[in-house]
């Protein structure tokens, strides 16, 4: 997908150091990034090259990946993937962020990842960057990338992000930009807002039809049913949605 806002979700996008460092080793499974130079810095994008890090076997638990990517401090993409398969050493990819403006100024980025072990976050990458406004023309600016290990234990203990998620949950994609709910009522609204976009676990339909349950970032949540579809990426390819109704 490169249609600018050109986030590769099906390759589970984020990024890592503006130092070239040899790969790390982290106590904990996690998707991580080095090597992460400027290719460009235009008026309404930046693109990014670095080696992607896998660190996990796929028999570690229920991994996910959540993600999201700040434009200004303005949330422009958000959302959460599935680590199913077990990784490779390191990958080389560039990416392409955009389009933002066009901007006539200098404009910051703040990418997000966070690794969860059965819903627990365990490890985060983030990468903050500049683009410096010269006059017509925009220069690289600053690149920093710090990487956290969350928790060290891998022995899962029941939390508040632990959440099971069923064996007939499918990967869905959510339509248009919605505010979710925390159940199947016009009178349950959040101020929350999940991005056209975002990658979901979809749970099912309410009884009404109206309403479809999903799981995101460790909550039970609900969205309307025509602002859900099946998700398209490589992982989940157009799966159908499970239509069995919930509660």
């Amino acid at each position: 997908m490169k249609t600018r806002l050109v986030v590769l979700i099906a390759l589970l996008i984020s990024i890592m150091p503006a130092i070239p460092v040899s790969a790390a080793s982290y106590p904990v499974p996690n998707l991580h990034f080095s090597n992460v130079e400027f290719v460009t810095c235009e008026s309404d994008h930046f693109a990014l090259s670095y080696d992607l890090h896998h660190e996990y076997t796929g028999n570690e638990g229920q991994l996910t990946l959540s993600w999201t990517y700040r434009f200004n401090s303005q949330i422009v993409q958000a959302g959460v993937a599935d680590l199913r398969s077990p990784g490779v050493v390191y990958e080389d990819f560039w990416n392409t962020w955009g389009p933002f403006g066009p901007e006539t100024a200098s404009y910051t980025f703040d990418i997000r990842d966070t690794t969860r072990l059965n819903g627990i976050p365990v490890f985060e990458t983030r990468v903050q960057g500049t683009c410096i406004y010269a006059g017509g023309t925009f220069e690289f600016g600053t690149l920093t990338v710090t990487n956290t290990v969350l928790t060290q234990t891998t022995t899962v203990q029941p939390g508040p992000d632990l959440i099971p998620i069923p064996e007939s949950a499918r990967g869905g994609r959510i339509t248009a930009d919605t505010l979710v709910y925390w159940s199947p009522r016009a009178d349950a609204i959040t101020d929350t807002i999940l991005p056209a976009g975002t990658s979901v676990w979809a749970l099912g339909p309410d009884t009404s039809g109206k309403f479809f349950k999903i799981a995101y970032a460790g909550q039970y949540l609900w969205v309307p049913s025509h602002l859900i579809s099946s998700n398209p990426d490589s992982l989940w390819q157009n799966a159908p949605l499970p239509t069995t109704v919930v509660n």
